[in-house]
């Protein structure tokens, strides 16, 4: 062990320039102009796996490649096998006039590195690769067998990993898989998450008036659809932060004594939620903590609201570039986890 500790001390600035590397990749997978970017990155990707040691494919898809890695395998060993999750595509990074470096430019500011992925996906399989790779080269026997499946569409939905998972699900068949992509409260306090809020998402689209109407001229005889949205949506909670939609809680599990107890040391404070957030106050269900409104309790957010006149020769309506009288709206649903 001290010799792979040695290794991954020896290599830090390597290590670093080649993180550097992987990010300057504009690999934004729900862009279609950046579609030569995400398969280039891929490529880089699968290259750097095998030159570390590991046996390597690039899987093409219907829609981004996917990388599969492996360990070198030693039948005999009859070693445990364990699968480990990451993507390398990556959230657009507008509005850019919100950073304050280059998104694709690695910056490292106060011993941090700041570029689009560099924790949304990229550092943590990286991080995890090098680790692979300092057993590897120091010769240093390897506990379990891993493979490293790392996809370019988990930002637009995942649409083409389960049909790959069904299609070798002999070859991928493991103990557990590893996803490093949820979070930790401090760099003091590591975290292991065994459970998610999910998602459910829905587009709402109110139609009104036949064609738009000037509103000093129709206004007060005629209900204008983003009013009655809006009424709707503020309909959907009450003051205390309880979802009023029935059946929302039908099947939410309630909180332990023991799983409060844990969550009570809390992974931040109010004050530094505030801080972070940029808000003069919380909101969120009466009775919970805030640690537990934003990991145990479900939610439902409003995503986006569009309505009317957009600028010159833009306006919205689903699918259509031209102006209506439609609003529209994504709400999310999420059920509740808890974190360990």
């Amino acid at each position: 062990m001290n010799d792979v500790l040695s290794y991954l001390k020896r290599n830090e600035g390597r290590f670093l320039t080649r993180f550097r590397e992987y990010l300057r990749f504009q690999s934004i997978s729900a862009q279609s102009e950046h579609r030569a970017d995400v398969s280039r990155c891929a490529t880089w990707l699968s290259r750097h796996c095998r030159e570390i040691g590991l046996e390597t494919e690039v899987h093409a898809t219907a829609g981004h490649p996917i990388v599969v890695a492996r360990t070198p395998r030693r039948p005999e060993a009859k070693r445990p096998h364990y699968l480990v999750y990451g993507h390398y595509d990556v959230q657009p990074p507008e509005p850019f006039e919100l950073w304050d470096s280059p998104p694709f430019e690695p910056a490292i500011r106060r011993g941090r590195i700041f570029a689009r992925g560099a924790t949304d996906n990229k550092g943590q399989h990286m991080a995890q690769l090098n680790a692979v790779e300092a057993y590897l080269k120091t010769g240093t026997d390897l506990l379990c067998d891993l493979t490293f499946l790392i996809e370019g569409e988990e930002e637009v939905g995942s649409a083409n990993v389960e049909p790959f998972l069904r299609k070798h699900r002999e070859a991928l068949r493991c103990e557990a898989a590893v996803i490093s992509d949820s979070g930790m409260p401090s760099l003091e306090q590591p975290a292991l998450t065994y459970g998610l809020r999910g998602a459910i998402g829905m587009e709402i689209v109110l139609r009104g008036p036949a064609r738009d109407l000037h509103s000093g001229t129709f206004g007060g005889a005629i209900d204008n659809p983003a009013m009655v949205l809006c009424q709707m949506l503020a309909s959907l909670r009450d003051a205390k932060g309880r979802i009023r939609v029935p059946g929302f809680y039908a099947e939410v599990a309630p909180l332990s004594l023991r799983e409060r107890r844990r969550m009570a040391g809390g992974s931040m404070s109010s004050r530094e939620l505030q801080k972070l957030a940029g808000v003069p106050r919380l909101f969120g269900e009466a009775g919970y903590t805030p640690d537990e409104q934003c990991s145990a309790r479900p939610t439902l957010e409003i995503n986006g609201l569009t309505s009317g006149y957009q600028g010159e020769g833009r306006s919205f309506r689903p699918g259509r570039g031209r102006r209506s009288p439609a609003v529209w709206c994504p709400i999310k649903r999420r059920s509740g986890h808890a974190r360990l």
